[in-house]
């Protein structure tokens, strides 16, 4: 239905594909800027 997903603990959250990769990850806060990132073409 929905090509992603968040996922998090409210500390530390994650943007995961349908395929099961991290596409967004931002820690230790999830208003931080992200750790990982890449481009998403939706």
């Amino acid at each position: 239905m929905y090509p992603y997903a968040i996922i998090g603990n409210c500390q530390v959250s994650a943007l995961v594909s349908e395929r099961a990769s991290i596409d967004w990850y931002c820690a230790p806060r999830p208003d931080s800027e992200p750790l990982f990132g890449k481009l998403l073409l939706l």
